[in-house]
């Protein structure tokens, strides 16, 4: 599925080396390497030299009856989006993605992982929070807008990030008039990770995707579209606009010469990998 690929100026990328130079990420330096999530996710979308939509999505999307079919044609790199409209505080998408079936467009935010962990707890934040940093009162908003409760020892455990994101695709999406959004988590795994941390990441998913209204007691496994629901409908994130959670996965060589992948010799690891 090919289609446009540009960062927030309208700059079109045509290559892996064009997204780090028009579209970085915000630390660039430490995140752009090989095996990291910014570089392995730029690589995603050139596997054959020009800008294309990954089958891992492409599969994901086509895996329930309300994105089946869709369209992908512009995809934009490092955009922030306003995450709400009283505190007015921005969230740095890796990667959105904007299309349609039919008459009905939709927005893909997403979130590219490998083992770094997804922020800090909604917990840990509150306790960083000074009066000239609104993060605390925004997150308490943003809890009752996305899981319609204010924050409780359960989703005290949470991880920020994942919260911030999902809210901040939500208005996207209305911003955009779509009719819902999807927020995928792209985990890309090689030897080179600390597992211990990967598995974390998988915990606080699940964590965070058994908190959200009419949630799922199962595991958010890989190639896996959750059933739409929707937001609450405060601080400006839409209550009309349906949301689902997705997840996908890939699995990178060791080295640029292809040898060694992860599945010969993660055997350790087996029962996450058939997650």
């Amino acid at each position: 599925m090919s289609l446009r690929l540009e960062n927030p100026n309208g700059q079109a990328i045509r290559s892996v080396e064009d997204w780090l130079l028009l579209a970085h990420p915000p630390d660039a330096a430490a995140e752009w390497k090989d095996f990291h999530s910014a570089k392995e996710l730029a690589r995603a979308y050139f596997r054959t030299g020009s800008p294309a939509v990954p089958e891992e999505m492409v599969a994901l999307l086509n895996s329930r009856p309300e994105t089946q079919g869709f369209q992908i044609d512009t995809a934009v790199a490092g955009k922030s989006i306003i995450a709400d409209t009283h505190w007015a505080k921005k969230r740095y998408s890796d990667l959105l993605l904007y299309g349609q079936r039919g008459q009905e467009k939709i927005v893909v935010a997403v979130e590219a992982v490998a083992d770094q962990p997804f922020g800090d707890t909604i917990g840990d934040a509150l306790m960083h929070g000074t009066p000239d940093n609104p993060r605390p009162a925004l997150m308490y908003d943003l809890s009752r807008a996305v899981f319609g409760r204010a924050i409780d020892a359960e989703l005290r455990r949470l991880r920020y990030q994942l919260l911030h994101g999902v809210a901040a695709t939500i208005i996207e999406a209305g911003n955009r008039r779509a009719a819902f959004a999807v927020f995928v988590v792209h985990e890309f795994l090689s030897l080179a990770l600390d597992f211990d941390r990967v598995m974390r990441n998988d915990e606080d998913l699940t964590a965070f995707v058994h908190s959200v209204p009419r949630g799922h007691e199962e595991r958010l496994s890989c190639g896996t579209l959750l059933p739409l629901t929707t937001a609450q409908g405060e601080m400006g994130v839409p209550s009309d606009i349906p949301f689902s959670l997705g997840k996908i996965r890939t699995l990178l060589p060791l080295d640029s010469g292809g040898r060694q992948r992860p599945a010969a010799g993660m055997q350790a690891n087996r029962q996450y990998l058939d997650r």
